[in-house]
């Protein structure tokens, strides 16, 4: 008996010691963790970063990612579809391996090369080099895996520091019988090699012509290097002295710091249809409502929770079994 209750002791705790092992099955380094570099339009640099990993012999996979810094000093990782030119995007001048075989405790090399483009835009650029597990269907695990970073300066000499921009675009969309009837949808590329603050003024007017606006709609934001930053400005209600019918509004965006306008960088204009706002008092045209299924993968921290909730059930069954046949061999050989 004492044989099979330890033998069931051994056997729990082997469990919980090793599950946690393969939830954080990763211990990696990187050097340099940081590299900065100064090129010239056309020029190509290589260079190598030394990878080392203490959890398995396995493929690894880096994954390529352009960043910026906002006024604050935070970064902001750029997303492929925000890319006003790809040709300005420094992921696309980094040439390596994104996948290779690492073992396990020894020093791996992977070889890095930036080629710089003949148009490159002249000032700072960012990219972060992610090493992570490559992903492995066979076992979910690795997906509660982390990964090591490297940042990535690439600063493009000879030209002077630019902030400028343009509209992609600029339009009034509207609605009938909505809470809000129209929504201005701003579209803005920064040309320069800088980021910096803007703001995007739209001016509602009541007739063609008028040098007072009716209403004006106001929204700051950063603007960063070939970023197309997308806004939307609803314009709410215009109040009982404006009906339903067209209205002009005209677009302005300007440089922005300490709280004051600077240069004018774009200017625009559209008319759009303005609708009164639903109140409530009637009802709304019945709407289609389309329900998707959404999986959500939970946390690893709710992961864990309900392992450990497992586990401890586990382990209190195992607790009454012991005491039951502890008991009952006391029992029997009481009765002896």
């Amino acid at each position: 008996m004492k044989k099979l209750v330890l033998s069931l002791l051994v056997f729990v705790l082997g469990g919980v010691l090793f599950v946690p092992q393969q939830a954080n099955a990763f211990s990696m380094s990187i050097s340099p963790a940081r590299k900065t570099l100064e090129v010239r339009r056309g020029q190509s640099v290589s260079f190598q970063v030394n990878f080392t990993n203490q959890a398995e012999s396995t493929e690894y996979e880096v994954q390529i990612l352009d960043f910026v810094y906002d006024e604050s000093g935070s970064t902001r990782t750029i997303e492929p579809e925000e890319l006003a030119d790809e040709s300005q995007s420094l992921t696309s001048w980094i040439d390596l391996d994104q996948r290779f075989q690492a073992v396990k405790g020894q020093r791996n090399v992977v070889d890095v090369t930036i080629n710089v483009p003949q148009n490159a835009s002249y000032g700072d650029h960012y990219g972060m080099l992610v090493f992570k597990k490559a992903p492995d269907d066979d076992n979910a695990l690795l997906a509660i895996q982390g990964g090591i970073s490297m940042i990535l300066y690439v600063k493009v000499l000879g030209g002077q520091t630019i902030a400028s921009g343009e509209l992609v675009s600029f339009e009034a969309q509207s609605q009938q019988r909505a809470r809000n009837t129209v929504n201005f949808e701003v579209e803005y590329r920064n040309t320069g090699n800088q980021f910096f603050n803007v703001l995007a003024e739209v001016m509602v007017y009541d007739q063609e012509g008028d040098s007072e606006p009716i209403k004006t709609l106001k929204k700051e934001f950063t603007s960063f290097p070939n970023v197309v930053s997308s806004y939307r400005l609803p314009l709410g209600d215009l109040g009982d002295n404006y009906g339903e019918r067209e209205y002009p509004a005209q677009l302005a965006i300007y440089e922005y710091a300490d709280g004051k306008k600077g240069k004018v960088l774009v200017e625009s204009q559209t008319s759009f249809s303005y609708y009164l706002p639903y109140t409530g008092d009637e009802p709304l045209q019945e709407q289609t409502v389309v329900q998707k299924e959404v999986v959500v993968t939970p946390p690893i921290v709710d992961i864990i929770k309900e392992l450990a909730l497992y586990i401890g059930g586990f382990l209190i069954v195992l607790i009454v079994l012991v005491r039951v046949l502890f008991f009952h061999t006391s029992a029997r050989k009481r009765k002896k």
